[in-house]
């Protein structure tokens, strides 16, 4: 059992006297010859220093380097969102600008469908007339009624199809149908081609995609009379 330093006993903090040379109170103590006193050069704490220097740096520049990166990731990702935002905000623009532009042209073309159709009233007749006849050389009896302006056009196209006419074949003028009608009657049925139902199919079918304003109601006799 090693005894303690007399000075330990009495609770005294430091075992050393100031005022005894260097050395003697760690000299006092027992077994002291089996203490190694600590000995490093000057060499030695500058090579420690440089050590703890550079693994300080090392250390420093990774920690860096993850913020770094992790600085960077949240610009890109800020920067994705940007940039999908803008994009679905010039997708929706646009749409907006296309379909403004479908709306002024289809309105447009209604404005000047009829118009259109008078110009293009004669050979749109002769093409039908080319149509439907072949599939009726056998009726006895066939009535095509068309607009008065385009009753010689088809005559004159019947004339010179080679197919064999029926035997009661007549032409009549019909001035309450538009000039791109045409109605063909026949013993047992008909055929109608209306200009003004085509279109309000397509108006239809064009109103549904919201690419025209709907079709107002047709106004009614006690409307008229108030």
């Amino acid at each position: 059992m090693i005894d303690a330093h007399p000075a330990l006993r009495r609770g005294v903090l430091y075992i050393e006297d100031f005022d005894d040379p260097p050395g003697n109170a760690l000299a006092s103590l027992p077994n002291a010859q089996g203490i190694l006193m600590p000995s490093f050069s000057a060499e030695d704490l500058e090579a420690a220093r440089q050590q703890a220097y550079a693994e300080g740096c090392r250390d420093g520049q990774q920690a860096a380097a993850v913020e770094r990166a992790h600085a960077v990731r949240l610009l890109l990702e800020s920067l994705a969102q940007s940039l999908t935002q803008a994009r679905e905000a010039f997708v929706a623009e646009a749409n907006h600008v296309a379909e403004s532009l479908a709306k002024a042209l289809l309105a447009s073309m209604c404005g000047s469908l009829p118009e259109f159709c008078r110009y293009h009233a004669e050979p749109e007749m002769r093409s039908l007339v080319k149509r439907i006849l072949p599939g009726l050389t056998r009726e006895p009896r066939l009535e095509i009624r068309v607009h008065p302006d385009l009753v010689e056009a088809v005559r004159d196209e019947l004339s010179h199809l080679e197919q064999d006419l029926p035997s009661m074949l007549t032409v009549v003028a019909d001035p309450k149908m538009d000039h791109t009608d045409l109605r063909a009657i026949w013993s047992n049925g008909y055929m109608l081609r209306s200009s003004k139902l085509i279109w309000r199919q397509l108006r239809e079918q064009l109103t549904e995609l919201n690419l025209l304003a709907p079709i107002p109601p047709p106004e009614t006799e006690n409307q008229h009379a108030s």
